[in-house]
């Protein structure tokens, strides 16, 4: 539905833009601006608007970025998407970001579009401003093995091999190899999908509402698989570890489950040939870490390049998977950085809690401004991310793919990398 929409959109936006003529702005600052209106930014930089719209996410605005010489970025496909919600959002090269703008809101006379989810408006006021933030670099090279246009098709799952099969009632509950607790609370009545919720060792609830169905999975602090469920029970499969999802290319990880030594191992994988590789804040380079198979030791706390060669026979978003062992959550309590670039990994607090209070809960998430201890951010956060899969429908999880992009409101999620870069020597901090 999604990508019909999109697809809806983008057909709008050409043939408005064509017929549209441009009004050209000079400056950083506020417009309120048309489709077809050019602003020139003070460095040079342009920002082309190729449309206005209401849809199901919110209001969206969508444009062209063109550096002093005229070139798009990105290209393809030559535009971009900015939601109001998301705030400011930066933009640029895979260097070099070099325009800041914020969508404020859109206003004017409406127009149907070939969508009833979607209408376009004829206006939109947004804030521009002219930026030059460097960003780290990306693995480019450096492994003569890679073959950077060679890809292999595989068919095959994971067999989840080491896992434990467990039988839960209604109300019964199972401690889980890192202490955690899950416990099922009902079945929906109307999908009959088991609910379940998640407790801390000492009985703080950290999640609830977690929906799982027949055939799917979850990191819970254990990797926890739902074989076969009734009315009454549900037929788990239990991994001491989690699972890591990849798509084609190279991919930023993370792991927040270890073994108990600062490692995880891999017990599965269907990711074939898949080298890893670490950055050296002191020789301001990669190293080589390995290949992402069964056996290969993971460092937790870190974050992690491997480079996938495989694509699955199916029209998902994953293109392989990995099963990684752990018995004990990932804390970035007391981790040293370095002045200059550092690549850390997201702990396992980054899950969230829930904060229960009279009249309902809320939900929160880490954010970078809880684990930066004595450390004064200079540059980032930065994640990259390999796969469109997410767990929330929102832009910056699901778009901003194979390139570096701001996490969504800051916030750390699991299994992810990111870059940091640090004024000084410093000290991280958990909560």
């Amino acid at each position: 539905m999604n990508k019909l929409i999109f697809v809806l959109i983008l057909s709008f936006v050409i043939g408005l833009v064509i017929l549209v003529s441009a009004t050209e702005y000079s400056g950083d600052g506020t417009y309120t601006v048309q489709i077809g209106d050019i602003i020139t930014l003070e460095n040079s930089w342009q920002i082309e608007i190729l449309g206005v719209f209401m849809t199901p996410a919110g209001e969206q605005l969508y444009f062209r970025a063109l550096d002093p010489e005229g070139k798009n970025y990105p290209s393809p496909p030559n535009q971009n998407s900015l939601s109001k919600y998301e705030g400011k959002e930066k933009y640029g090269t895979d260097t070099l970001l070099k325009i800041e703008i914020e969508l404020l809101e859109v206003l004017g006379g409406t127009t149907p579009t070939g969508s009833p989810m979607v209408t376009q408006y004829e206006k939109a006021k947004v804030n521009v401003v002219s930026i030059d933030e460097s960003l780290p670099g990306a693995v480019t090279g450096g492994d003569e093995s890679v073959d950077e246009t060679y890809f292999e098709d595989i068919n095959k799952d994971l067999t989840y091999k080491n896992g434990r099969s467990v039988l839960l009632n209604i109300g019964e509950e199972i401690i889980l190899g890192n202490g955690y607790k899950l416990k099922l609370d009902r079945f929906d009545s109307t999908l009959g999908s088991p609910y379940f919720s998640l407790y801390s060792s000492d009985d703080n609830l950290i999640d609830e509402g977690i929906a799982m169905g027949k055939d799917v999975g979850a990191s819970l602090g254990s990797f926890v698989y739902v074989k076969d469920y009734t009315t009454d029970s549900v037929d788990l499969l239990i991994i001491d570890g989690s699972k890591l999802t990849f798509g084609t290319g190279w991919n930023m990880f993370s792991i927040h489950i270890e073994d108990g030594d600062g490692y995880g191992t891999v017990l599965e994988s269907t990711c074939n040939g898949a080298s890893m590789w670490l950055w050296d804040n002191k020789l301001d380079d990669y190293k080589k870490l390995g290949i992402l198979e069964e056996g290969a030791r993971i460092p937790a706390g870190k974050g992690i390049w491997a480079k996938i060669q495989t694509k699955k026979d199916t029209q998902s978003d994953v293109d392989c998977e990995v099963i990684v062992s752990g018995i004990k959550g990932v804390s970035i309590k007391g981790i040293k950085l370095n002045a200059g670039w550092n690549l850390i990994g997201a702990p396992i607090s980054a899950y969230g809690n829930r904060e229960v209070f009279d009249g309902g809960s809320t939900f929160n998430l880490l954010s970078f401004e809880n684990i930066l201890g004595d450390c004064k951010l200079d540059k980032g956060p930065w994640q990259y991310l390999g796969t469109k899969y997410s767990d929330f429908s929102i832009k910056s999880e699901v778009a901003e793919q194979y390139k570096f992009s701001e996490p969504f409101q800051d916030n750390l999620r699991l299994n992810r990398g990111y870059f940091i870069k640090v004024a000084g020597d410093c000290t991280l901090n958990d909560i």
